[in-house]
C-alpha cells in the first residue's frame, strides 16, 4: 500500500503544550492513512508524549521553547527529504474525511495557505502582531476590551432574571434590601451609606448619600467581578481591570447608521446586544475622535479609525522593519502573508526552510520584533521570488482567531481548523509559533 504522505508535528515544553499535541493527534489519527511522526527535543520535553514514531533532535542552547519549535520545523526538509510531508502546528484540528487530499496540492519548493484571519487580511493587518509598535499596544488594549465585553455579555446571560428585576425596580424594593443606614453630620449636609443583600445572597448593594439624598448606588452579584454603578441617571459596569461599559446613558445620541457615537469629550461607544437582550454601549477610548465603523465582514464586527480615518488595526511597521533589518522590500503592502502553521514540504524545500530560520534569527535581534516566525517568513518568500507562488486552498487551513466567531460558512469539504491562540469553545492554548 502506498501511503499518501506523512504528517509531522514538532513539540517541546510542558504538559500544557503536550496536551494540545495529544488532542491534535487524536483528531487526526482516525481521519488519515498517512504516517504521523513527532519531532522533539527530549531535553525540553516534560510530559506524556503520544505513542508516535519519533525523531529526537537537539535544538541550539539559549533558545526559548517557542524558538526551539521554529528551529525544529525549519530542519524538516533535512529529516524527511523523500516524498511529500506536511508540518502541523498543535492547534490544528483535523475535520472530516478530506485530510489526505492535502498531499495532492503540493507545489515545490513548498506549499502554504494564506494567513486569512478575516476578509481583507493583509501584511498591514498582520503587522501589529509581529512588531511591538504603538499600533501593537493599541490593538492589545482594544482586544482586551473586546474580551471584557464578551465577559459582560455572558454575565448578562447568567443573571438575566435578576437584571430584569433590577431594571424595573422590584429587586431594590424587596424587603430584604432594606438595609441599615449609617449617617454622620458634617456642617449642613447629611452624609452616609446604606447596604443590603437579597434573600438568597446572590445580589448585594450599597448606596452613598450626600445632603440626605442618594448620589450613588452599586450592585454586586455573588462570584462576579463586575459591579453596576448608578450615578444620577447614568449607569455603567465597572471591572477590576479598569474596564467601564455603559449600559444605559442619559445623554448623547446613538447613531443607528454606523453603530457608534461620540460624546462631546471624544469618547467612543459601541452598541452590543447581549443574549438577555440588553443593549450595551462600550466605553472604549477617551482619546479625541476615535470612532467605530460597523462592518459585518470584519471578525471584530467593525473597525476603529483614528482622526484621519486610518484603520487602527493596520500599520506599515512590519514592512519597514523587514526592509531595515533584513534588507527585503515588500512593495505590495496589501499582500496576504503565508501562514506557517501548516505547510507541505520535501527535500526541495531546504533553501526556503533554512532561509526562513536565518531570517528569524536576524529579525529577532531587533528589540521591537516579536518572537514569531511569520514576519520572517514574509521576508524569505519575497527574497526567493515566491510572493505569487500557488497557495493551498483555505479548506486545508481554516483559521479561527482567538475570541472571534469562526468565519461562515465553513467549507463542506473542510479538512483542518486552525484555532489560533485557543481551541474549540475558547480553550486556552494554541500553537507555539
Amino acid at each position: 500500500m502506498t501511503l499518501p504522505g506523512r504528517f509531522v508535528f514538532c513539540a517541546v515544553g510542558g504538559e500544557e503544550h503536550l496536551a494540545r499535541l495529544r488532542r491534535a493527534v487524536a483528531a487526526l489519527r482516525p481521519r488519515t492513512a498517512a504516517e504521523i511522526v513527532l519531532v522533539t527535543d527530549p531535553s525540553r520535553t516534560a510530559g506524556a508524549l503520544p505513542p508516535l514514531p519519533r525523531v529526537d533532535l537537539s535544538a541550539p542552547a539559549g533558545l526559548s521553547d517557542r524558538a526551539a519549535v521554529i528551529w525544529l520545523k525549519t530542519r524538516l526538509a533535512d529529516l524527511f527529504p523523500a516524498g511529500t510531508s506536511c508540518y502541523l502546528d498543535t492547534d490544528l484540528e483535523a475535520r472530516g474525511p478530506a485530510v489526505d487530499e492535502l498531499f495532492a496540492e503540493f507545489r515545490p519548493p513548498a506549499s502554504f495557505a494564506a494567513d486569512l484571519t478575516s476578509p481583507g487580511a493583509s501584511l498591514r493587518t498582520f503587522s501589529r502582531h509581529a512588531v511591538r509598535c504603538a499600533c501593537h499596544r493599541e490593538g492589545e488594549r482594544l482586544e482586551r476590551f473586546a474580551a471584557e465585553v464578551e465577559d459582560l455579555t455572558r454575565f448578562h446571560a447568567r443573571h438575566a432574571a435578576a437584571l430584569a428585576r433590577l431594571s424595573d425596580g422590584t429587586l431594590y424594593r424587596a424587603p430584604e434590601f432594606r438595609g441599615r443606614r449609617r449617617f454622620g453630620r458634617w456642617g449642613r449636609w447629611w452624609r452616609g451609606e446604606a447596604s443590603g443583600r437579597s434573600a438568597d445572597g446572590a445580589v448585594a448593594w450599597r448606596q452613598r448619600f450626600a445632603g440626605g439624598r442618594p448620589v450613588e448606588i452599586r450592585w454586586r452579584f455573588a462570584g462576579e467581578a463586575w459591579e453596576l454603578e448608578r450615578v444620577g441617571s447614568s449607569e455603567r459596569w465597572l471591572h477590576p481591570s479598569g474596564a467601564q461599559l455603559a449600559w444605559h446613558l442619559a445623554a448623547g445620541p446613538v447613531d443607528a447608521g454606523d453603530g457608534h457615537w461620540e460624546s462631546p469629550s471624544g469618547e467612543s461607544f459601541r452598541r452590543l446586544s447581549s443574549p438577555a437582550g440588553e443593549e450595551l454601549l462600550w466605553f472604549a477610548d477617551g482619546r479625541p475622535r476615535r470612532r467605530w465603523v460597523h462592518d459585518e465582514q470584519h471578525p471584530h464586527g467593525g473597525r476603529w479609525l483614528d482622526p484621519q480615518g486610518r484603520d487602527l488595526g493596520e500599520c506599515d511597521h512590519l514592512a519597514e522593519l523587514l526592509e531595515r533589518q533584513l534588507g527585503v522590500a515588500v512593495p505590495r503592502r496589501g499582500w496576504l502573508p503565508w501562514n506557517g502553521g501548516l505547510f507541505l514540504f520535501s527535500g526541495a524545500s531546504r533553501e526556503l526552510l533554512h532561509g526562513w530560520w536565518r531570517d528569524c534569527e536576524r529579525l529577532w535581534r531587533a528589540p521591537e520584533a516579536i518572537e514569531r516566525d511569520q514576519g520572517a517568513l514574509v521576508a524569505t518568500v519575497w527574497r526567493l521570488g515566491l510572493a505569487d507562488h500557488p497557495r493551498l486552498p483555505q479548506r486545508f487551513n481554516w483559521i479561527v482567531p482567538p475570541r472571534h466567531p469562526p468565519r461562515e460558512p465553513w467549507p463542506e469539504d473542510l479538512a483542518f481548523v486552525h484555532w489560533i491562540g485557543g481551541g474549540p469553545g475558547g480553550e486556552a492554548g494554541g500553537g507555539q509559533t
